[in-house]
C-alpha cells in the first residue's frame, strides 16, 4: 500500500491490503523513531512482525517466521509492502527500496 504521509490518505494498495489508522500511525512514528518498533515490533494488518532493521530515516525491516514487512518513507509518501512465504522477505524488500529511492529522485 501506499499512504500520503501528510494527510495519512491511503493512495493505492493490492486488494484485502489494509491498514487500520492506529497501525499507520504507528508505522509513521516508528520510521522517524526506530527504537519504539525494534521494542515493541510493527503490526501491519493485524499481524505483527519483529523488527530487523530501521534506520530512523528511510524505513523498515521486519520479519515473522516467513513473513516480512517493509516500510519505505519517502519527501510525502510512505510505502508498506507484506509478503508470506511464496515471496522471500528481502527480495520484496530490495523492491520497495528501489522504489522509494525512485520516488525521493522524482521528488515526492
Amino acid at each position: 500500500g501506499i499512504y500520503d504521509v501528510r494527510t495519512k490518505r491511503r493512495i493505492t494498495s493490492s486488494d484485502g491490503f489494509w491498514v487500520s489508522p492506529k497501525e499507520l500511525e504507528v508505522v509513521i512514528e516508528g520510521v522517524t523513531y526506530p527504537d519504539l518498533v525494534q521494542r515493541n515490533g510493527l503490526v501491519i494488518n493485524g499481524k505483527t512482525y519483529d523488527v530487523r532493521l530501521a534506520d530512523g530515516k528511510n524505513g523498515i525491516f521486519a520479519r515473522k517466521e516467513f513473513h516480512g514487512c517493509t516500510v519505505c518513507k519517502t519527501f510525502t509518501l510512505l510505502i508498506i509492502a507484506v509478503t508470506d512465504e511464496r515471496y522471500e522477505a528481502k527480495v520484496c524488500n530490495e523492491q520497495v527500496m528501489k522504489l522509494g529511492d525512485f520516488l525521493r529522485r522524482a521528488g515526492l
